[in-house]
């Protein structure tokens, strides 16, 4: 048995997962959409991982085309996910046997199993970038601190699923202006694959901890509260995460990095624009994540892979 598999069978916090609930996809990522992308059967998907040897010097510091700020705000990404994937189910799994849907119920174990895979796939990314010197652990240590001694000791555990449904609807929004702005087509295939594979899945399963959270509470103003706090929170650890990288290579110093920032955030990409109205959004009452056509996006990522 892989790591791997061991890893999905083990699951995140010990919650089992079963490796039948998988299936394997190859990494060939198809040009166009294959047909209607199914979201009533939300499961794990075994994902080849490799970022040793020659996979690794196929990656190089600036790997997202020729644009080292986009290079680090993916990595900076990277930092937060491991940890933050397990704190997803942290903040989940309790509520999902009170969950009164029983078709809901398999959806959000599906998401858990695809938050563990994608939590470990990142883990070895990581790797990947410690190997390139990298610091990763002085910004890890401060995250951990805040994540599990700040706030998962403090808020209730219905807060804390709130939190997570906006969090998921960062997740989402992120994974569309990446894939739909074409951001990794320039990129080595072994870094874009887990990107495009991760953003995939993130709006695939886009509904489910929203779902989660109406179909155990729905109050309106602990989510409001949430998705605000969640807001400033993920805004801040993606730009700390991202400068911890602009520092060490000194990128920092170099406007072009500024400039380009600033077209992904407001002009370009228009990052800022879309996670802002998204959280407002997501507070409304008339507001599904199903309401946002990007599905297709996923579905081109995912629905085209070859099946084994």
């Amino acid at each position: 048995m892989t790591e791997l598999e061991k890893t999905l069978e083990k699951g995140i916090d010990n919650r089992p997962i079963s490796p039948a609930d998988a299936v394997n996809v190859n990494a060939d990522m198809p040009s166009e959409q294959s047909g209607a992308l199914n979201t009533d059967h939300i499961s794990a998907r075994f994902f080849k991982v490799e970022y040793e040897g020659e996979a690794a010097e196929e990656i190089p510091r600036m790997w997202v085309g020729d644009n080292m700020f986009l290079t680090h705000l993916l990595n900076g990404y990277s930092l937060f996910i491991p940890d933050g994937e397990k704190i997803n189910c942290i903040c989940i799994k309790p509520h999902v046997e009170n969950i009164k849907s029983e078709e809901l119920k398999k959806r959000a174990k599906g998401l858990l199993a695809q938050e563990a895979t994608h939590g470990f796939a990142h883990t070895k990314f990581l790797n990947m970038l410690d190997s390139q010197g990298y610091n990763t652990k002085i910004f890890l240590a401060i995250y951990q601190f805040i994540s599990y001694k700040i706030m998962l000791p403090l808020f209730p555990k219905l807060a804390r699923l709130a939190f997570v449904t906006a969090i998921e609807r960062i997740n989402e929004l992120l994974g569309e202006i990446t894939l739909k702005n074409k951001m990794l087509d320039n990129s080595p295939s072994s870094a874009a694959r887990l990107y495009e594979w991760h953003f995939a899945e993130e709006i695939e399963h886009k509904c489910v901890a929203f779902d989660v959270y109406h179909d155990i509470s729905g109050n309106k103003w602990l989510l409001a509260y949430s998705t605000i706090l969640c807001y400033f929170t993920y805004m801040a650890l993606l730009f700390f995460s991202t400068l911890n990288f602009m520092v060490q290579d000194w990128s920092i110093l170099n406007p072009k990095n500024w400039v380009r920032g600033f077209r992904f955030m407001f002009t370009k990409e228009k990052a800022f624009w879309i996670i802002t109205q998204g959280c407002i959004a997501l507070i409304r009452r008339d507001f599904h994540p199903s309401q946002r056509e990007n599905l297709y996006l996923a579905e081109a990522v995912l629905k085209s892979k070859v099946i084994s």
